[in-house]
């Protein structure tokens, strides 16, 4: 598993860790978008919305799949899998594939907000964000605000591909 700190960064002595992750959103509909994160070492690409192939019984967080590369690989929409409902239709919408020990999956996001390099201390989600903790790794201010750092690899699509 991955740690999410950007080993060209380091941990500081000081308990200050040092991570570049790609923040992006999972809420259009909210007046403060959720701002979520994970490690920038992991995501392979940045796409826009395609055409995704629905899967017949597969879970309800699992959009469907689509060809990516030469790759078969699932679509999961973080929105309804962290409990805020079915992902809205925007022309904003992203696909990020990102590479976890058991192969590639791509996360549906409402947006993506950028890159954004963040020095400071882990700290645990704010008890006001009502999320499945067994799915982040904690959270951590930027300068964009509080940004709730994602475990990729404890996001699971539920299909075998």
């Amino acid at each position: 598993m991955t740690t999410g700190v950007n080993k060209d960064f380091g941990n500081k002595a000081d308990g200050l860790i040092a991570i570049q992750q790609i923040c992006f959103a999972i809420q259009d509909t909210a007046a403060e978008p959720l701002q979520l994160g994970v490690d920038i070492s992991l995501v392979r690409e940045v796409l826009p919305f395609r055409r995704i192939t629905p899967v017949p019984l597969s879970p309800a967080g699992v959009v469907g799949i689509f060809d990516w590369r030469g790759r078969i690989i699932p679509v999961m929409d973080l929105s309804r899998i962290l409990g805020y409902g079915k992902a809205s239709s925007s022309p904003r919408n992203r696909l990020l594939v990102l590479q976890r020990q058991d192969g590639y999956v791509a996360f549906l996001v409402s947006q993506v907000i950028g890159i954004v390099r963040t020095v400071g201390s882990l700290e645990p989600v704010p008890p006001e964000v009502n999320l499945d903790l067994s799915l982040v790794r904690g959270s951590i201010r930027s300068p964009q605000g509080r940004v709730i750092l994602l475990d990729p690899e404890a996001i699971q699509p539920g299909i075998d591909i």
